[in-house]
């Protein structure tokens, strides 16, 4: 069986550690990766332009007050 994941990522204010992130991702196995989605809950920093900038991933940007999940 081949099986495939998604990682579904929470992301708020998180742009110091966006990079960090995806180094670590780099050291995984992507073969069993289906795709990647980042949730991201309103941040103030630039997270999101940071993962605009990222390829093979899905961004879902949340466009109401921060629901601190």
């Amino acid at each position: 069986m081949n099986s495939k994941i998604t990682l579904v990522i929470p992301v708020y204010n998180e742009s110091e550690e966006i990079e960090n992130f995806f180094e670590q991702l780099k050291k995984c196995n992507f073969d069993i990766v289906n795709e990647i989605i980042f949730v991201d809950d309103c941040s103030t920093d630039n997270s999101y332009e940071l993962l605009q900038k990222k390829t093979r991933i899905t961004i879902i940007y949340l466009q109401m007050l921060n629901l601190y999940y």
